[in-house]
């Protein structure tokens, strides 16, 4: 795979590497939003997590606790974030961010007036319940 996350693993592209197993490699983001904001992703190159094995999935998130609990005890912020969007990298990432501020990252988006949008949230949530029965 060419994606610049392969790559950075690879180490055809440098970066500020925080930790590496044999499963993931977790470094420093490039623009971040608050110093100690790191990136954990899977070694094996997938474009999204339900296209992890379950292996890789549960110990990717078992690092991602645990640089949480890190960066918690060295920066001491208000909280520890996590933010998974994907637009930027077609690379499954994990964004493990202190935040200093409740407005450092935000989910924030009205749905209100937008049917379209409350209908197909609503089927989904629908799809899911049948799932976990």
């Amino acid at each position: 795979m060419d994606c610049i996350f392969c790559k950075i693993i690879k180490g055809d592209i440098p970066c500020q590497k925080v930790y590496e197993d044999e499963r993931v490699f977790v470094f420093l983001d490039i623009k971040p939003v608050n110093p100690g904001h790191c990136l954990v992703i899977p070694k094996v190159h997938s474009e999204n997590f339900f296209e992890m094995d379950d292996q890789t999935y549960t110990h990717l998130f078992g690092v991602v606790k645990g640089l949480s609990q890190e960066i918690d005890s060295k920066f001491k912020p208000q909280r520890v974030g996590l933010m998974v969007q994907g637009f930027d990298v077609a690379h499954a990432h994990v964004h493990v961010i202190p935040l200093m501020a409740s407005n450092d990252i935000t989910t924030k988006r009205a749905l209100e007036g937008r049917s379209d949008e409350i209908e197909s949230t609503q089927a989904l949530n629908e799809a899911l319940k049948i799932l976990t029965e």
